[in-house]
């Protein structure tokens, strides 16, 4: 009797398990990756976050920021002020965005003006292309299981922005 009752309780959880499994699997599928990544192409706000971002990225490098404090300083600011760039993508995607985007376009670093050089690196017109590149990879964004990724998609479709009202007492 006890071994039928243990044989009962593992298919149960096996089913259970397979079972939420399929469903995380399906949300992956289900999210609107494809047009958020449409609109977000076109979005002149979040392009000037991502070039915003890879100026202090490209700055962590020249200073030799080994854990990235400028550009995680700033992610973190923009992640707190509900901006959908940083909701929406993962920092460390992002972060090997930016270092095979300088590392195909890298430009000699001359005189103590890092902030002007490092601006103008990011002023490139090779820029737009990465970040287009960027946001159409599904890969880039948070996983489905992290950070509301649909609610944040669905707000984002919907207004351009995140829904505050989701997080405080409106």
């Amino acid at each position: 009797m006890h071994n039928k009752t243990i044989v009962v309780c593992f298919v149960c959880c096996s089913s259970m398990l397979s079972g939420w499994l399929s469903q995380t699997s399906q949300a992956k599928n289900t999210l609107p990756y494809k047009q958020v990544a449409m609109k977000i192409q076109e979005d002149k706000d979040a392009f000037g976050q991502f070039r915003y971002l890879g100026q202090a990225h490209c700055l962590d490098k020249q200073y030799h920021f080994v854990d990235n404090q400028i550009f995680q300083q700033s992610y973190i600011g923009l992640y707190n002020l509900m901006h959908p760039l940083p909701r929406l993508f993962d920092s460390k995607k992002l972060i090997a965005v930016y270092d095979d985007f300088e590392h195909k376009h890298a430009i000699r670093f001359e005189g103590f003006d890092v902030i002007e050089q490092c601006r103008q690196q990011y002023d490139l017109e090779a820029v737009r292309q990465v970040y287009i590149e960027a946001v159409s990879n599904h890969k880039n964004y948070y996983s489905p299981d992290e950070e509301d990724m649909e609610g944040h998609m669905v707000d984002y479709l919907k207004s351009g922005q995140l829904n505050v009202c989701r997080f405080t007492d409106c």
